[in-house]
């Protein structure tokens, strides 16, 4: 017999008696957001669901998915320097001026 390993349980955001399977979590809240109509949606991964506005506002400022959203803010960029390769016998006659 195959090992299964074991899954994660979560629980519900509207009702913390509701305990199951991560893999259910987003059938379930579809079913149990509709008893609880007054609550808040993480704008940056719409299964993360708050009641408390407390607690929405605390996580909006540091959501982990918001790197998902928000790339350029939590990517670090490398420029490398130009090199130009200027020929030695490279003489400017020219007057700019004229």
């Amino acid at each position: 017999m195959p090992y299964k390993a074991p899954m994660k349980l979560v629980t519900c955001p509207f009702n913390k008696c509701h305990i199951f399977s991560q893999d259910r979590l987003q059938p379930h809240i579809i079913k149990c957001e509709r008893k609880y109509p007054n609550h808040f949606i993480c704008p940056f991964y719409n299964l993360h669901r708050f009641m408390d506005e407390k607690d929405y506002k605390e996580h909006v400022l540091q959501c982990d998915k918001k790197k998902l959203i928000e790339p350029w803010l939590y990517t670090k960029v490398t420029r490398n320097p130009v090199q130009l390769d200027i020929p030695d016998n490279f003489h400017h006659t020219g007057n700019w001026e004229d």
